[in-house]
């Protein structure tokens, strides 16, 4: 019998997609498409095959379970397809990347720290867990604040035209 610390509750959440509880057959897909051993890892990949999988496999975690990933998601899709009707020069698309970029990386390493923090934490209130998910969530406010103020400067003059102000 395996080990396990998380909550009924919890686990009852993971096992939701979109609502409903995952069938058995669905289950039993996802498990024979990844390999056994990368299930449950503990130790380094062993192929970047696999350390890819394990990166993508990140950013459905993201997805999946964080609001404020699919904001960010949402709004540089959305970033993106105003940059392509726009038609931007290589020095906007380079700063749209960089934004989009600082975004999301400093919202999944809030994330990730949000579940070290939990998992230190074990459930108990501990004032220092507090403290890195409030500091970490500083630096996503942050990075995103500033995306706001590139994106500002790229698109702002190019839409005044189109909207004859």
């Amino acid at each position: 019998m395996e080990n396990r610390t998380i909550s009924r509750r919890q686990a009852a959440r993971d096992n939701k997609v979109g609502g409903k509880h995952e069938t058995t057959e669905r289950r039993a897909k996802n498990r024979a498409i990844v390999p056994k051993a990368w299930r449950r890892k503990t130790g380094p990949a062993r192929s970047l095959f696999e350390s890819f999988f394990h990166a993508f496999h990140g950013i459905w975690i993201g997805l999946k379970q964080e609001r404020n990933v699919r904001i960010h998601f949402a709004l540089a899709i959305a970033a993106t397809a105003m940059g392509i009707w726009l038609k931007l020069d290589p020095l906007s698309w380079t700063l749209l990347i960089v934004a989009i970029a600082m975004v999301l990386v400093t919202e999944f390493f809030n994330t990730s720290l949000e579940h070290l923090a939990d998992l230190a934490a074990d459930g108990q209130y501990a004032e220092a867990a507090r403290f890195a998910k409030d500091t970490a969530a500083a630096a996503v406010l942050i990075a995103a604040v500033s995306a706001a103020l590139i994106g500002g400067s790229v698109f702002v003059p190019r839409l005044l035209p189109l909207i004859h102000l």
